[in-house]
């Protein structure tokens, strides 16, 4: 269960860092410029954000952060509370339209998950169209209305995740093909393709109901009763249905933001016992 939102949590790394470099300075009496925090600040913010979403967020931060001084970091207390308020702003227009896979039958292949998160705006139109092809990792993915997917199966080491906002695909490649329709009724048809270089599906609908063509991983789908000796692993059907309109379909915080938030939280740790007469 997530408690925050996805993009406050990804941020956390960027504030706590600051207090590290307040250590450093209280610590060992050196000048640290303020244009080493402003840097990263917004190296890692344009990483994992739309650019407009970062310029909220370091408005943000230079709200609240202050003056550094031997005494550590002086804050504002309507400065703060600013500094809340523009970082909980991108949530409204981040807050995305989830679709969720519903099986109608027990062919092949067996309980697959498959979530679909688009923005308010691309539902709103009736219709999503998108090519995406990136084979190496290089291109950027386009900001079109598509915020996440993930896709899964039983028995599978390492799930397909998609997210907008952190560069696409979670394996740095891959491939979407979309054509959908949005139902009134809460219903897409259409056709989708996904192939992260790991797992792909294939699926297309007659009226509501999708049918899965085509399913196949490199770790073998044989949870899903799909093995290599399986002549084709397709034929389930099913419902994409609208399941929510307030969450966000979670994603894995990579593992450098982690060590990075970990790092903040033991610095600012250090700086608080120091304190401590």
């Amino acid at each position: 269960m997530q408690f925050l939102p996805t993009h406050v949590l990804l941020t956390m790394p960027a504030w706590v860092s600051y207090s590290a470099i307040i250590n450093w300075q209280h610590r060992f009496r050196f000048p640290v410029p303020s244009k080493i925090f402003t840097i990263f600040t917004i190296r890692f913010l344009t990483s994992i954000n739309n650019p407009s979403n970062s310029i909220t967020y370091i408005t943000g931060l230079q709200l609240a952060i202050g003056k550094p001084s031997t005494q550590g970091l002086t804050m504002n207390i309507r400065s703060y509370l600013a500094a809340i308020g523009l970082c909980l702003l991108p949530l409204s227009s981040q807050a995305g339209v989830i679709y969720e896979w519903q099986a109608l039958n027990d062919e092949l292949p067996w309980g697959i998950t498959l979530e679909l998160e688009f923005d308010d705006q691309t539902v709103a139109s009736g219709a999503f169209n998108f090519d995406y092809s990136d084979p190496y990792g290089y291109d950027q993915v386009p900001q079109n209305g598509l915020l996440n997917l993930r896709y899964t199966f039983p028995g599978v080491g390492e799930e397909m995740l998609y997210a907008a906002n952190r560069g696409g695909f979670s394996t740095g490649m891959g491939y979407v093909n979309m054509a959908l329709a949005f139902g009134a009724d809460g219903y897409l048809t259409g056709s989708i393709y996904l192939n992260n270089g790991f797992h792909h599906i294939d699926m297309f609908s007659t009226g509501q109901t999708f049918t899965i063509i085509d399913a196949n991983s490199d770790e073998q789908m044989e949870g899903a009763g799909c093995t290599w000796e399986t002549p084709s692993c397709g034929g389930a059907s099913g419902h994409i249905r609208r399941v929510s309109t307030t969450a966000h379909i979670a994603q894995i915080p990579e593992p450098g933001s982690l060590a990075l938030l970990g790092a903040g939280l033991l610095a600012a740790l250090g700086l608080r016992r120091r304190s401590v007469p």
